[in-house]
């Protein structure tokens, strides 16, 4: 369960594996050590509401099993059935409903009236929702793009057939709009690029565009592709802004985190920040109207954040020292500490903190603070941030964690144990892996400030449970069980577990 720096959980299988040639200049051009993953926007020292891995509310609960039946679990630990054999779920939380393919059919499921509608029938290879509700978009087995509107049920087609590409490599959902492509060319891996408003009108962008390399701005006020090296940036209606040779809009960095995330939550709108370009070892900041060079000889960069338009990068001295420089927007950079050739680098958003790791020595720059620099600990092997709270975890040698928690002692972990935090920096539950008589099991216990209580000896994985930890799910000798502060029930026999995506 747990992530180490450098290590990635993500696989995608397309037929096409071409990312976009500036998402790739990214990985080129930009090779970060140890990536972080942000999820909080809280840039003070406040931290109420930080709920770590937790969600508000388990239930309903949407899963599917080993042998892919679609089931929904209530709070009363009931579990109903949906149907068989299905793929490709998406539980849109804020309206109670489930859409899932079935032998190419695309299905709607509403949970509170337990009744299932079929809205494609037949030839249904993928689809994307539209941030409001009002219609999906799906690819059918003829390879073309249809659009369904889900409030009068007509269904349009609106590209040529023959184009068999992944949904994902054809469509970027925005807010209200979306962009496209057709015209699509397999050998060379492009495709004419449109942009198709709420209201349904269509406006041509570009030809020859490299499939997969268009995004689409916050508000679908810009639009960004690639064709023939060259990043291109235009307004949603395609009138040209910018164009730069062999550069990419800078997206979130992801960095390593602690424990794996297992809410499983994401959003329908596919929108990105359009603040910073990367180009070759220069960062340009886009204004809107065009682009300034905020730095010229960037060796790499360390953190991006786009909820706040922070970037944090690094420049090589002649003596092969570092200097870290942080950036918001347009300012002009600051410069945050120098570090030794080799150094490691975690950026905690939520504390406003870089943790540098060099030859095994941990120290923190606290930007919050004039960048003051302190030594925290030696013989460190790896540092990470724990997701969705203002923790920060290290390890020793041994696999040993130590968990930074403000306002408290450092925490030690022994190797092979991890916590699983909700919304208290006090309470959360504990897996401890142990071995006996040659097997090995897995206790979960729920801890309370000093005390501790038995949840189980013998547990599979923790599904998932509430920001009170009042609801948890965990899975046990084939069994899904529920324990809430009043008991623990077995509600359902299933050999695995599969959570939900859930778009919101």
């Amino acid at each position: 369960m747990k992530r180490r720096p450098g290590r990635k959980f993500v696989e995608k299988n397309y037929r096409f594996t071409f990312r976009a040639a500036g998402v790739f200049l990214i990985v080129l051009l930009f090779a970060v050590g140890i990536a972080v993953l942000v999820t909080r926007n809280n840039t003070g020292k406040t931290f109420a509401n930080s709920d770590g891995i937790s969600s508000a509310e388990v239930f309903p609960f949407v899963y599917t099993d080993a042998n892919n039946v679609l089931k929904v679990a209530n709070s009363e630990g009931k579990v109903t059935s949906v149907d068989n054999n299905v793929s490709d779920t998406i539980f849109d939380k804020d309206k109670d409903n489930i859409y899932y393919i079935k032998d190419k059919a695309l299905y709607r499921y509403d949970i509170k009236n337990n009744s299932r509608k079929i809205l494609v029938g037949n030839k249904v290879t993928g689809y994307k929702i539209l941030n409001d509700r009002s219609a999906l978009i799906y690819s059918s087995s003829f390879g073309d793009l249809h659009i369904y509107n889900l409030i009068n049920s007509e269904d349009d087609t609106f590209t040529e057939e023959g184009q068999n590409v992944d949904i994902d490599m054809l469509v970027k959902t925005g807010r209200s709009g979306f962009l496209y492509f057709d015209s699509v060319s397999k050998n060379e891996g492009t495709g004419t690029l449109y942009s198709r408003t709420g209201s349904g009108k269509t406006y041509k962008i570009a030809e020859n565009v490299v499939l997969g390399s268009a995004d689409i701005s916050k508000r679908d006020k810009f639009i960004s592709y690639v064709s023939d090296g060259t990043l291109y940036i235009s307004d949603f209606e395609g009138k040209a802004i910018t164009n730069t040779e062999n550069a990419a809009v800078l997206t979130d960095i992801q960095q390593p985190t602690a424990v794996e995330e297992i809410k499983n939550e994401s959003k329908f709108s596919e929108e990105i920040e359009f603040t910073f370009l990367v180009q070759g070892n220069k960062i340009l900041f886009f204004n809107e109207e065009g682009y300034s060079t905020v730095c010229k000889n960037v060796n790499s960069v360390i953190s991006y954040t786009g909820n706040n338009n922070r970037l944090i990068y690094t420049v090589k001295n002649d003596d092969d020292s570092l200097d870290v420089f942080m950036v918001l927007r347009d300012r002009k950079p600051e410069k945050i500490t120098n570090v030794p050739a080799g150094t490691e680098f975690v950026w905690s958003e939520s504390t406003t903190k870089l943790y540098c790791l060099h030859n095994r020595e941990l120290s923190e720059a606290d930007v919050g603070e004039n960048n003051k620099i302190t030594a925290l600990s030696t013989g460190v092997s790896s540092v990470s941030i724990y997701p969705g709270k203002p923790f920060v975890v290290y390890s020793d040698t041994l696999k040993n964690d130590y968990y930074i928690i403000p306002g408290s002692q450092v925490a030690k972990v022994a190797s092979g144990a991890e916590r699983l935090y909700a919304s208290s920096d006090q309470n959360f539950l504990l897996v401890n892996s142990y071995k006996a008589g040659g097997n090995k099991y897995n206790d979960l216990d729920f801890v309370k400030g000093d005390s501790m209580q038995k949840i189980s000896s013998n547990i599979e994985r923790v599904v998932a449970f509430d920001n009170d930890l009042n609801c948890i799910l965990y899975t046990e000798n084939g069994e899904l069980l529920l324990r809430t502060n009043k008991d623990t029930i077995a509600i359902d026999s299933c050999e695995a577990v599969f959570a939900a995506e859930i778009k919101r």
